[in-house]
C-alpha cells in the first residue's frame, strides 16, 4: 500500500536530492523510519531548549519551559495555567 504525502520542497535542496531523499525515507522499514522521526524530534527539542538558554542564560529550567511552551503554544496557555493555579490557590 502506497500512500501519497503532499509535500514542499525546501528551497535549498534540488528536485533531485528531494526525491532522493524521499525514496531513501520510503525504502526504509517502518520501525527505522519511527526511529528516525524520533530522533529528529529529540534533536529539535534539544536545540530550542538551548537556543532559549542562549538567549536567555539567567533563566532557570522552569522559566526555560515556559518560555518554550511559548514559543511553541503561545501565550494564551500560559495565561490560562497561572489563572487556573491562582484560582485553585483561592479556593
Amino acid at each position: 500500500m502506497t500512500t501519497k504525502i503532499s509535500a514542499t520542497i525546501p528551497s535549498d535542496t534540488s528536485i533531485e536530492v528531494w526525491r532522493a531523499d524521499m525514496a531513501a525515507i520510503a525504502a526504509m522499514a517502518p520501525i527505522a523510519r519511527l526511529h528516525a522521526c524520533a530522533t529528529l524530534n529529540r534533536a529539535m527539542a534539544q536545540m530550542q531548549d538551548e537556543a532559549v538558554r542562549r538567549q536567555y542564560p539567567t533563566y532557570n529550567d522552569a522559566q526555560v519551559m515556559c518560555e518554550l511552551i511559548k514559543r511553541q503554544y503561545g501565550s494564551k496557555i500560559l495565561d490560562d495555567i497561572d489563572n487556573h493555579q491562582n484560582k485553585r490557590r483561592n479556593d
